[in-house]
């Protein structure tokens, strides 16, 4: 399987007339989506009762490519291929939170 042919577009012909066909349920899922998220904060006290924190947060942090689901539409140039992604790339967020 691959991204230009994640499905194999011979196994298919239009069914007769009056017949429903026999393709599966699960034939417009794509390939599974593998998503790491990390973060990490430090608290810093600065009185007794008030803090300050320092929060990192990585979003997709192996940047691992999120694929859509195949073009189903039978006939198609593009039939059992996949154009699209559904996930963003690595994102990075930074944040100093205070609390009293």
């Amino acid at each position: 399987k691959t991204v230009k042919k994640f499905v194999n577009t011979a196994c298919f012909t239009t069914p007769v007339t009056q017949r429903l066909g026999n393709a599966p349920r699960t034939l417009g899922y794509g390939p599974g989506r593998t998503n790491v998220d990390l973060s990490f904060y430090k608290k810093f006290a600065v009185t007794e009762r008030q803090n300050v924190e320092f929060r990192t947060e990585f979003f997709n942090i192996l940047n691992h490519s999120q694929f859509g689901t195949p073009d189903t539409g039978f006939g198609n140039a593009t039939f059992g291929s996949i154009s699209t992604t559904v996930h963003e790339n690595r994102q990075v967020q930074f944040a100093l939170k205070y609390l009293f």
